[in-house]
């Protein structure tokens, strides 16, 4: 990939170099952050060369080595200390993953190990309440009906355990 300029240069060595160098001189950073970037410049990349972080994979969009080197820096100094749960419940946050509600993740497991047979019977009982609340409605026993509900709400049916 040809970059701004480069074809003023004998070798692509020569342009990544020149480009370190203006590099260095605009962006403060520590003694051991330039050997870092030199070191990178040195294996042929450019200091704009978008490098893959260990947490966030590969980017998307550009970022500089040295971006890339910092976020990781800090992320590390974030982990230290925490245990193997505590890190995976902060990078889950970092990075937005969304995991799924405990409440929901129960539902869910609690649907998968029901038998069929119980599924559709509740499905046909959810059928009829309609249905009987409907007529209810219709032949305006409604009030009636909410009443006799309410005080026979705590009598054993002959169905329950």
């Amino acid at each position: 990939m040809k970059y701004k300029y480069e074809y003023l240069y004998d070798s692509r060595q020569e342009y990544l170099w020149d480009e370190y160098q203006d590099y260095i001189a605009t962006k403060p950073m520590t003694a051991y952050e330039r050997r870092l970037v030199r070191k990178w410049v040195k294996e042929g990349n450019s200091v704009y060369d978008c490098r893959e972080s260990r947490y966030y994979g590969e980017s998307a969009y550009p970022i500089e080595f040295l971006e890339v080197y910092r976020m990781d820096r800090e992320i590390d100094r974030a982990l230290q200390g925490k245990t193997p749960k505590e890190r995976e419940a902060y990078l889950k946050e970092l990075l937005g993953y969304d995991e799924e509600p405990a409440e929901e993740k129960a539902l869910r497991e609690a649907r998968e190990k029901t038998p069929e047979i119980i599924i559709d019977n509740t499905r046909k009982l959810q059928r009829e309440l309609f249905h009987l609340w409907g007529f209810i409605n219709e032949e305006g026993l409604r009030l009636e009906a909410t009443e006799y509900m309410e005080e026979h709400k705590d009598n054993e049916t002959p169905f329950e355990w």
